[in-house]
């Protein structure tokens, strides 16, 4: 912890270029980091002599307060040097003058730190009590889980994980996944390009659709592309929520909750009630309306 030589003299300074802390502050501060930093030096010359009751008591009570002081002395240091940054990055002329200035006040920043940290450790090292650890930073306003890809909730009748034993070749606890505020999750595999596809456009499009346990109950090689006009008379609600917005040559995933699929009837043996389904589905092309 050996002391910079340099002490500043800010007093040279008007008030353009230290308009957030004062001279008296800045020069408080480094003060009192060079003189801790010595205190410090010196304690750690000394540390493994035996102490008395007293001796102990005192470093345990008194180091985190020079500890505080220190992260004091820091922000007021850092506050100082940023601000002395900007005067120079706008004045460059000043460089050549006020160089080894703002070196001292850099090097008294990193002291300080030192100090914190050495006497809160020493402090620490004779029985006082360790401060508590920072708290845990809120979760981001609209945060609900897991897969949210925005600030909408996972649909309700949807899964953000593949149920075990599941087949899928694709994951529902991707991250890649966005909820959609109409019901149903997508996943862009490949973005498409030009336009992009609206209710009431006639498609082309190859799909394949899956239960969550991996099955195909249906798809275009068995039973033709969609080419029918992009609306609930042709298609159950989810494929057309989930369709809107894609562009020619795109491949998108749209997991459907059964409120927008079969619902509580199924369809046939191939889909049963109440079924979550995920389509793969390519649009080859559309014609908007």
């Amino acid at each position: 912890m050996n002391q910079s030589k340099f002490r500043p003299t800010v007093e040279r300074l008007d008030d353009r270029q230290v308009p957030s802390v004062s001279p008296a502050q800045v020069v408080a501060a480094y003060t009192d980091t060079e003189q801790t930093a010595q205190e410090l030096e010196k304690f750690a010359s000394t540390v493994g002599e035996p102490r008395t009751t007293a001796e102990i008591s005192y470093i345990a009570s008194q180091y985190p307060l020079i500890s505080t002081q220190s992260q004091a002395d820091e922000a007021v240091l850092s506050e100082f040097a940023g601000d002395f940054r900007t005067e120079l990055a706008q004045n460059p002329s000043l460089v050549p003058y006020y160089g080894k200035f703002a070196g001292g006040i850099g090097y008294a920043v990193y002291q300080a730190l030192l100090n914190a940290d050495y006497a809160e450790v020493y402090a620490i090292g004779f029985g006082a009590t360790p401060p508590p650890p920072p708290a845990s930073p809120p979760p981001p306003p609209g945060d609900t889980g897991p897969n949210l890809g925005n600030n909408v909730p996972l649909p309700a009748g949807t899964s953000d994980s593949n149920p075990a034993g599941s087949t899928l070749p694709f994951s529902l606890g991707d991250p890649s996944w966005v909820n959609l505020s109409s019901g149903v999750r997508i996943l862009d595999q490949t973005v498409g390009t030009g336009p992009q596809l609206a209710e009431g456009d006639t498609i082309n499009a190859d799909y394949i659709g899956y239960l969550t346990n991996g099955t195909v109950f249906d798809s275009s090689t068995k039973s033709g592309a969609l080419t029918s006009t992009l609306s609930t008379s042709s298609y159950i609600e989810g494929v057309v929520n989930g369709m809107i917005g894609m562009q020619a040559g795109g491949v998108r995933l749209i997991d459907i909750p059964a409120t927008q699929g079969y619902g509580s009837a199924g369809s046939g043996t191939a889909v049963p009630a109440n079924a979550e389904l995920i389509f793969q589905i390519t649009l080859n092309s559309f014609t908007s309306s």
